[in-house]
Formats: C-alpha cells, sequence, structure tokens
C-alpha cells in the first residue's frame, strides 16, 4: 500500500489503493449565512420568509398524524392468544427435490464468484507489493550509487 500526502490533503482509505487524499476545504462553507443575508435583496428575503412560514406550516400538519413507535403500540388481545397458542404460525412447504438442487447449484455458483473475487483481490494486492518493493529495490540501488560515488 502506498501513502500520500501532498500538503494540504487529508487522508482516506480505500478497498482497492489503500490511502488516498482528498482537500480539506471541501467541508468548509465559502460565504458564512450571515454574509448571505446581508447580500440578499429584500426581495429574495420575503421569498425566503413565505418558503420557510410554508415548511412550517407543512411541518405542524404531519406532527398531527405523526406515526408512533411500535414499542408504544398496544397489540389486541385476541392477537396475543393466537401467537402464544401457535395459531398464527405459517406453513412452510418442504422443498421438493428440484428446488433443493437449484439451491445447491447457486449456492456453489455463489462460491466460485466469491473464490474468483477473492483471488483477483490477492492479485492486485500482489501486484502493488512487487511494484512497490521493485520501487524500494530502485531506491536502494540509486542510494548506495550515490554514497560509493561521494566517497
Amino acid at each position: 500500500m502506498s501513502v500520500s500526502n501532498s500538503g494540504g490533503h487529508g487522508f482516506h482509505s480505500s478497498t482497492v489503493i489503500g490511502f488516498g487524499v482528498s482537500q480539506v476545504h471541501q467541508g468548509i462553507p465559502t460565504v458564512s449565512k450571515s454574509k448571505k443575508l446581508l447580500l440578499m435583496s429584500q426581495e429574495q428575503l420575503t421569498r425566503r420568509k413565505k418558503k420557510l412560514e410554508k415548511e412550517l406550516r407543512r411541518l405542524s400538519r404531519q406532527t398531527i398524524r405523526d406515526l408512533r413507535p411500535i414499542e408504544e403500540l398496544e397489540t389486541p388481545p385476541q392477537l396475543k392468544k393466537d401467537i402464544m397458542s401457535g395459531r398464527r404460525d405459517r406453513a412452510i412447504d418442504p422443498l421438493t427435490p428440484e428446488q433443493l438442487e437449484q439451491e445447491i447449484l447457486l449456492e456453489k455458483e455463489w462460491c466460485r464468484h466469491k473464490m474468483a473475487e477473492h483471488l483477483e483481490n490477492c492479485r492486485a494486492f500482489n501486484r502493488l507489493w512487487r511494484t512497490q518493493d521493485r520501487a524500494l529495490q530502485m531506491l536502494r540501488e540509486d542510494l548506495t550509487q550515490n554514497f560509493w560515488s561521494t566517497v
């Protein structure tokens, strides 16, 4: 894996190349909101105000019919009895030999696919590792030649 950092960049990781760099200022806003509001015209401000009021009205209507979490819902007693007695269990049909064979073949195909994917990832890693090793060898050779030439 190679790590590179050219000034002003932050690190991020990826499955293919290991580490990469991205600009630091990507999340920083260019102009603050207060400055934006000062630069807006009166017409834009009224449009923005109307839009916000409309959004508030929509949200207030929505809160009237808010959904409750499942934990707060009460289940009817008859439903509880049915669940406890097992009357609501679904009957699972046994698989036919053809369906069973099809599932086995599908699982084998999936295993072959994942194995091929794993082998390709290993080959890519080995290529990167060999390239890095070659670069280090060349650097060592250059350093030793430069050392002996200066001595």
